[in-house]
């Protein structure tokens, strides 16, 4: 059973769209309930294999009550994927505290928040999953995001400390560094033509990403076959950070 944050998003309605196909039951967890629900609804309206949770990360009552929830529909939670994020583009120097707070709180108070209430209603030595979203701006950063980029290395740091914390109840606990792929999160930045072309300058193979290149890690990094990885940052970028 998965459970995904920011599930009804552009990565992360990927990745609930494959844990599904590939069998596993999925709640569609997101702050946006109506998108949730459709989205569960288009996988199974009969919400057996796939229901919708309102959650907003950034608050512990909420995510103890919908982590319950989950637990009393599904009988039992094995993947959680935080793929609740949030972005914005400010010169350095004009950044507002306010935009600080706010994406460092859903981005990496949301991800400790969510690890620390969920973990404890997965059962340990079943090859329990967490696999945070992070990003290749965990490495990186441009000027007119140092917001972002601190969220993100702070989820990239995050990982390590938890995957230790929770390596003694076999709960791994691992990262995805998505590069640029066109999603709602940065439509913005990419609409405008000379901004697409120089990001793409910069991406080996040449194209954007896909919420299915992400998908993909993800099923991996929730699998047997992944059960002696923890603490790792794995980047899906298409060779960016090997051209930086």
């Amino acid at each position: 059973m998965a459970a995904v944050t920011g599930g009804s998003g552009g990565l992360g309605s990927g990745i609930v769209r494959r844990m599904h196909a590939e069998g596993a039951k999925v709640a569609v967890v997101d702050i946006d309930a109506a998108r949730a629900r459709d989205l569960a609804g288009d996988l199974d309206a009969d919400g057996q294999s796939a229901s919708a949770f309102e959650l907003d990360v950034t608050s512990r009552v909420d995510s103890e009550r919908v982590a319950r929830e989950i637990k009393s529909w599904a009988g039992r939670i094995d993947i959680l994927v935080n793929g609740a994020g949030v972005n914005s583009h400010y010169p350095a120097l004009e950044l507002p505290e306010t935009e600080w707070n706010r994406i460092i709180g859903v981005n990496l108070t949301g991800t400790f928040l969510t690890i620390q209430v969920f973990a404890p209603h997965m059962q340990p030595h079943t090859n329990a999953s967490i696999i945070n979203i992070s990003s290749t701006s965990a490495v990186v950063s441009r000027a007119t995001s140092v917001h972002y980029t601190a969220s993100k290395g702070g989820v990239r740091a995050l990982t390590q400390g938890f995957a230790i914390a929770l390596a003694p109840l076999g709960i791994r606990v691992n990262a995805i560094g998505p590069g640029p792929v066109l999603t709602s999160l940065n439509q913005q930045r990419l609409s405008d033509p000379a901004e697409r072309q120089r990001t793409l300058a910069r991406v080996a193979l040449g194209r954007f990403g896909t919420p299915e290149d992400t998908a993909g890690l993800a099923v991996f990094l929730a699998t047997e076959d992944a059960s002696f990885i923890t603490g790792s940052s794995i980047y899906v970028d298409g060779g960016l950070l090997a051209m930086r």
